[in-house]
């Protein structure tokens, strides 16, 4: 499905190459000509718990003039991500949601 975007293609591979075996989940993203690969490694318990074991980010942004301005927003955006994905919650009734903002 990435035959026309070789850099993303690029990402990805490089991106899974760096995990491991456990369950994965992968994506990759285009946006201001900025690509970006990820994998998270999730590790489900016998009792249905899951633990992320790790999330492996692949960037390509061009020239980076700092580097560690780069790190810390890939890393922040991880965090917020699991936390909307691991205790975020949105309820519907009658396929309506229920919450009519952040407050509630």
């Amino acid at each position: 499905m990435l035959g026309k975007h070789p850099i993303l293609k690029g990402m990805l591979e490089r991106a899974a190459a760096k995990g491991e075996k456990r369950s994965r989940g992968i994506a990759v993203h285009e946006f201001f000509k900025t690509f970006v690969a990820q994998v998270v490694e999730v590790t489900v318990k016998a009792d249905g718990l899951y633990k992320v074991d790790r999330v492996v980010c692949a960037v390509d942004c061009g020239l980076a003039i700092n580097p560690d301005v780069i790190r810390a927003q890939m890393e922040g955006g991880i965090g917020f991500a699991l936390t909307m994905a691991l205790y975020g919650d949105i309820s519907l009734k009658d396929g309506v949601v229920e919450h009519g903002n952040f407050h509630q």
